[in-house]
């Protein structure tokens, strides 16, 4: 008898450890794929939308709508029978599979397929995530709360500790992402490796609840808190702010240098952390380190900077890490008030549904909402704003708790004023012409006034962003001339003038319209076409600006992305341009994809003429843009020329600019005849479609003066 007890005892101690083993392992695992998938997905599909960085926001709002359904599925689930709702949640997990499993077989690779078309881009985003993404990602958000009922029936422990787990897991994901499998990996290998983890995963997760319903243990959960659900206006609104700076954040910050993996995944990072933190119950850390004060403190050095991060590369990246200080411990505040409203078990499903459902509406007004209400990307200004008033009105009494209360009042007053003075001037379009704001970013039209030969030339400049885009002096003889980023000197008008000298009147092709500036080499060429991805820019050329006018003619302007025109052109177009010019910034973002060995081969050389130039505008202040450039082109027989067109009193209506020219080795010699160009010798790196990580080429000093 002693000895059958003793097996019993051991087989139960085994059992527990295994359930509880394979619970945890699938909670982690279903947050890691799940948060591997955001920068994956995005990533993938971003060159099919220009490499706008509301990609990121869109696909932000799409994961916490889905993060929504996901529970509420959850908590329907968590009422039915316990072989019930298993038996069903096989069946789609199945079904999940086999979709993955069809799309492999189709692409080559299980997550890959075209995306959906609409008319609106950012529907477009959310239409093709949830075709593809929709069942696996609403099965893996669901994990945590059906885990978490699991776990707390099986061990009469509380389970928001498996929350923690949860975003642990989450947490390695996004890090793992930037880090190892985008620079050392394929995108296909990427998906391949990723339907192999959601099998392990479902094997996982299928186990431990089939384990848990043969247990003998009690369903009453003795520990549990005797606590309502409550205020649920308060949690949505406690877990929309962390979201919303979240998402207005890293579109503001991304807009600035480039859409990618890194600038997506490090608040995204943060963010869960303080999940993790607040949701182990860290009270005790939450009351020592006096958050809400830090906060507030750490808030002030964000405002100071923030406006100005469009001026250099050190101010842009010390801004950075002033907000991702204040935005660390901004969400660590707001979710250990989260944790503080938490009910008891029977109300967990509701709960977390509060918690999406906030989070969605953050991501969500950024998203959709507030681009149709601003015509400019202000929202984090106004967030910031409105933070220093909630801060101050809480806090600034101990920061200042030295100070008699008459003079707190007087400072709480004067940070008011400050805060609303800070959300006036961010919005205020000032001397702007014209604001719009859409999808691909934010277009400003201003005029302002050079002194040339001490005579006051008024210029009327187009924005991207921060970023000039074009400007056209507003008085003769300036005023059809191509000068900006094009005028003497620059990577266009070398190549233009070097075809001119072996007496040939050049096709020009423009990727990248800004003001039509490359109109006013008309007399140089025999026909000029531009491809535009951005409507507004098309519209706001020719309303604002006259260049497209000195040559009607001769000019065609195509709306769509550029490569993809580039790659849909008749096979009878092949050798018929003789120069392609690629100038499609977004504020000083460049599309990866316009840069990949596959640009070159599939888009660029089969419309090149044997003496033709491809002219690359690099001028960046973040990124080097020349070693992916120079990598692609000498792999493929290209020879690739630097040309660093520089500025002096004489010029002050030109831009200082940084071109390279690619073109066959036997057209290269000769460019190198002119006085600012130059052979590139730097370090070379290939893009492809399927790898390449905008990591490899952040610059303090950028392109610009090469």
């Amino acid at each position: 008898m002693l000895e059958r007890f003793r097996e019993r005892l051991f087989h139960r101690f085994d059992t527990d450890n295994m359930v509880r083993t394979l619970l945890l392992l699938s909670t982690f695992l279903s947050a890691g794929l799940l948060f591997t998938l955001q920068p994956l997905y995005a990533k993938f599909i971003l060159p099919q939308f220009g490499g706008s960085s509301a990609v990121w926001t869109i696909s932000m709002f799409f994961y916490s709508s889905v993060l929504l359904v996901g529970y509420l599925y959850a908590a329907l689930l968590n009422q039915w029978p316990s072989r019930l709702a298993r038996f069903v949640h096989t069946i789609l997990l199945l079904v999940a599979g086999g979709l993955l499993l069809s799309r492999w077989l189709a692409t080559g690779a299980p997550l890959f397929a075209d995306v959906v078309t609409v008319g609106e881009p950012a529907v477009s985003v959310f239409l093709t995530l949830l075709h593809i993404l929709g069942l696996p990602v609403l099965l893996l958000s669901s994990t945590s709360v059906i885990a978490q009922k699991l776990y707390a029936q099986h061990t009469k422990q509380e389970p928001y500790s498996l929350f923690a787990v949860s975003n642990a897991g989450s947490l390695l994901g996004l890090l793992l992402y930037p880090f190892l499998f985008e620079p050392l990996t394929f995108l296909s290998s990427q998906a391949i490796w990723w339907m192999i983890g959601f099998v392990l995963f479902t094997l996982f997760f299928l186990s431990s609840w089939r384990q848990i319903e043969l247990s003998t243990v009690s369903d009453q959960h003795s520990s549990e808190r005797l606590v309502k659900l409550q205020q649920p206006i308060k949690i949505i609104f406690l877990a929309a702010v962390p979201t919303f700076l979240l998402a207005s954040g890293t579109e503001l910050f991304s807009s600035g240098i480039a859409s990618f993996p890194l600038l997506w995944v490090m608040p995204l990072a943060l963010y869960l952390t303080t999940f993790i933190f607040a949701f182990k119950g860290t009270q005790t850390i939450f009351d020592r380190l006096a958050i809400g004060p830090l906060t507030l403190f750490l808030l002030l050095p964000v405002l100071l900077t923030l406006p100005y991060i469009g001026l250099n590369s050190a101010l842009y990246w010390l801004s950075f890490m002033w907000f991702a200080a204040f935005f660390f411990f901004g969400c660590f505040y707001f979710h250990c008030r989260i944790y503080e409203l938490r009910p008891q078990l029977s109300q967990l499903g509701n709960f977390y549904v509060l918690i999406t459902f906030g989070g969605a509406l953050g991501s969500g007004v950024v998203g959709f909402l507030l681009p149709l209400i601003l015509n400019d990307q202000v929202e984090l200004y106004i967030v910031l704003g409105f933070l220093l008033v909630f801060f101050s009105r809480r806090y600034l009494g101990k920061l200042l708790k030295n100070i008699s209360q008459q003079y707190v009042a007087v400072v709480r007053m004067i940070v008011y004023v400050w805060a609303g003075l800070f959300i006036f001037a961010m919005t205020l379009n000032g001397d702007a012409l014209i604001k719009e704001r859409n999808f691909y970013g934010t277009l400003m039209v201003q005029d302002r006034e050079y002194v040339v030969n001490s005579e006051a030339v008024p210029v009327r400049v187009i924005y991207n962003g921060a970023t000039n885009h074009g400007q056209q002096p507003l008085i003769e003889p300036f005023t059809s001339q191509p000068l900006s980023y094009y005028g003497p000197g620059s990577g266009i008008a070398i190549a233009l003038t070097e075809l001119q000298r072996k007496e040939v009147i050049p096709n020009l092709l423009v990727i990248g319209l800004g003001a039509g500036i490359a109109s006013a080499y008309c007399d140089q060429i025999a026909t000029l076409e531009f491809i535009e991805i951005n409507p507004a820019v098309v519209d706001i050329a020719q309303r604002y600006f006259t260049f497209l006018e000195l040559c009607p003619e001769k000019t065609t302007i195509t709306i769509g992305d550029g490569r993809l025109e580039l790659e849909q052109k008749d096979p009878i177009q092949r050798g018929s341009v003789d120069v392609i010019m690629v100038d499609a910034f977004t504020d000083d973002s460049i599309p990866t994809h316009l840069l990949t060995k596959e640009a070159l081969t599939n888009a660029y050389g089969p419309l090149l003429s044997e003496k033709g130039i491809i002219a690359f505008h690099v001028s960046n202040r973040y990124l080097d843009l020349m070693p992916p450039i120079v990598g692609a082109a000498r792999q493929e027989g290209y020879e690739a020329i630097v040309v660093n067109a520089k500025t002096n009193d004489q010029t002050v209506l030109q831009n200082p600019s940084t071109w390279m020219l690619v073109t066959r080795p036997r057209n290269s010699e000769s460019l190198l005849q002119y006085e600012n160009t130059v052979l590139y010798q730097g370090a070379e790196l290939v893009w492809t479609d399927e790898k390449n990580s905008v990591m490899q080429v952040l610059s303090l000093t950028g392109s610009i003066g090469w």
